[in-house]
């Protein structure tokens, strides 16, 4: 466990990327580092059983994946903590290069194939939201559970070997140590030393002794620090004390862990981004680096994969799926640097953004939603998976859908349930909310109106199995596998018009007196009374506004009025064989974001 990070803000840091520096900043560099040398130990406290998954002693008595815990120092300052696992080289591609192929180069040298190696990791949000994530990288080894990186915050290290924090065969009477570099190139050297005794409920009192060296200044020690962690089966760390000792200043302190149950509220606001067309003929296209900044490994630039499903928040956050998480990128001045990563469990099914209001469904059958800067708040658990996209009530609340039918309103600020009704067949297609209506529809073929303030029933009529629905205050317009688009009276269920549509539908809106829907095929528009009012090859991406849609075709954006013109067109080139391209609306434009984690965006200048 770390002494408290955001004490520590005002130290000097070296010249990110830097491995020299001069001896004065070296030992206020390390100053530094004992926020979070102290106490490796202390972990997210979860009160789930121990992962079936563990292969030693030492994993026992670790947390579960996509479990979380509340860290919380004597002043009251917290921080939340998830843990994830993962086996092979994503861990290590998320990291700062500096530490991340640091640690790629010494699994290699020593015969490993970081291919097949596995790995746990701590992410540390600051509820003040005064500081940014910190991460911790560990090796599930051998030999033991092994440390090795600290990144994210104002400094960091880069372990080699790992540090021996829990030996596999633990016990109590268990004694162990280890040495090395804690810096690349040995600008830090380490020795560690530990033992385990037994501690009530069958958990064990850890004490870490670390002692970091500096060569440059004839080995002298710069910072030694005892850290003394209660350890529980399934549960990780549940209080620490630790004393750190550096510049003949001593510092001592505790912190006590325990289960996230009772998250604080999110901001509920639900605005959009605010996306701004009326100087569109200004736009012009260019690339948006993805980067990691560290203070102290420098700048990386992102490397990875995604199925390209990602959401903007309001205030300018991309959120992007990378399969068992998601990775948040806050958009700057010609690039956007990544802010946190965020690991609910299991894997990621759908994303949502409602203002700076986050969701996320997983195969877990939960929903979690987080901030814009990545601190987890509320969680929704469900009899199935959550497929169908998230929907915002319009009055500070959200829908949910089950891949079994259940329809559920939520608050958005706590996830207080409002509501919750049973369709007759399986569901994974979003509902669609307007004038105190919810529209669904279910597999059975099933179309059905609800209130929105209760969930009471209005009207049900069968249609065809339905991919897409849309509505206003008259209509609701549901576009179906089958090749159709149909509208009912919203009041009433009266059928009003069934017209054409090609191909599979993908996305739908109205603008101003038009309904927009596009599919593999194309994108088509209708008039509110059901005639074809025109239609464009553009089946990529369909984002709205007040009196245009932005639709993606296979090399250009365009920029469409409520009548079919296209107003502006950007060249943005096709996307290479095998990249798909999502589009997304941001504050000064849309990106075009590749699966390779390369974004071009259409913009102002």
């Amino acid at each position: 466990m770390a002494e408290q990070p955001e004490d520590l803000a005002a130290h000097p840091d070296p010249p990110a990327g830097s491995t020299q520096d001069t001896p004065a900043r070296r030992v206020a560099w390390i100053v530094v580092l004992a926020t979070v040398a102290a106490g490796v130990g202390l972990v997210a406290a979860v009160d789930v059983p121990p992962d079936d998954g563990a292969r030693s002693a030492a994993e026992a008595l670790l947390p579960p994946d996509g479990s979380a815990s509340v860290l919380t120092y004597a002043d009251g300052s917290e921080w939340t903590i998830e843990s994830a696992y993962s086996t092979g080289l994503p861990f290590l591609l998320q990291q700062p290069n500096g530490a991340g192929g640091h640690q790629s180069s010494r699994l290699d040298a020593a015969g490993q194939d970081a291919g097949q190696t596995r790995f746990w990791r701590q992410t540390w949000t600051d509820h003040a939201r005064q500081r940014g994530q910190l991460v911790e990288l560990y090796e599930l080894a051998d030999d033991g559970v092994r440390q090795l990186t600290i990144t994210g915050g104002q400094n960091g290290f880069s372990f080699s070997p790992g540090v021996l924090v829990l030996p596999s065969d633990i016990q109590p009477g268990s004694t162990w140590s280890s040495e090395g570099d804690s810096l690349p190139g040995g600008l830090i050297t380490y020795t560690s030393t530990g033992s385990a005794e037994a501690a009530d409920d069958g958990c064990l009192l850890v004490t870490l002794t670390m002692d970091h060296r500096d060569p440059a200044q004839a080995d002298a020690t710069v910072l030694e620090t005892v850290d003394r962690t209660t350890w529980c089966p399934g549960r990780g760390g549940v209080d620490s004390e630790y004393t750190s000792v550096s510049g003949g200043e001593t510092t001592d302190g505790g912190a006590v862990s325990v289960p996230l149950t009772e998250p604080e509220p999110l901001d509920a606001a639900t605005e959009t981004p605010n996306l701004d067309i009326a100087d569109a003929e200004d736009w012009t296209v260019s690339e948006m680096p993805l980067v990691i900044r560290d203070p102290l490994f420098g700048e990386s630039t992102i490397h990875g994969a995604t199925d390209s499903r990602s959401v903007m928040t309001a205030s300018g956050v991309a959120v992007i799926n990378t399969g068992p998480e998601i990775v948040a990128y806050r958009q700057g001045e010609g690039e956007s640097v990544r802010e946190w990563i965020a690991h609910p469990g299991g894997e990621i099914v759908r994303l949502g953004a409602f203002g700076d209001v986050v969701l996320v469904s997983t195969t877990d059958r939960i929903v979690q939603a987080y901030d814009d800067r990545g601190r987890r708040g509320w969680r929704a658990t469900f009899a199935d998976i959550v497929q169908a996209p998230p929907v915002a009530d319009g009055e500070g609340g959200v829908l949910l859908v089950g891949l079994d039918g259940e329809v559920r309103r939520v608050d958005l600020e706590d996830g207080d349930e409002r509501w919750s009704v049973k369709l007759s067949g399986d569901a994974d297609a979003a509902p669609a909310v307007a004038d105190g209506r919810v529209f669904t529809a279910d597999r059975s073929g099933v179309l059905r109106a609800f209130a929105l303030d209760d969930g009471s029933p209005l009207w049900e009529t069968e249609l065809e199995r339905g991919a897409l629905i849309t509505a206003d205050e008259e209509r609701v317009f549901v576009t179906t596998d089958d090749g159709n688009t149909l509208a009912w009276d919203a009041e009433t269920g009266e059928p009003r018009w069934t017209s054409a549509f090609d191909g599979s539908p993908v996305s739908s809106a109205i603008i101003g007196s038009t309904l927009v829907v596009q599919g593999a095929d194309g994108t088509t528009a209708y008039s509110l009374q059901g005639d074809i009012e025109w239609s464009i090859p553009a089946s990529a991406g369909l984002i709205p506004t007040a009196d245009a849609v932005l639709l993606l075709d296979s090399d250009e954006v365009l920029l469409v009025d409520e009548a079919g013109t296209v107003r502006e067109r950007w060249n943005v080139g096709e996307a290479d064989a095998g990249r798909a391209r999502t589009l997304l609306p941001s504050n000064d434009g849309v990106w075009l974001l590749s699966n390779d984690f390369s974004v071009t965006e259409v913009g102002a200048p």
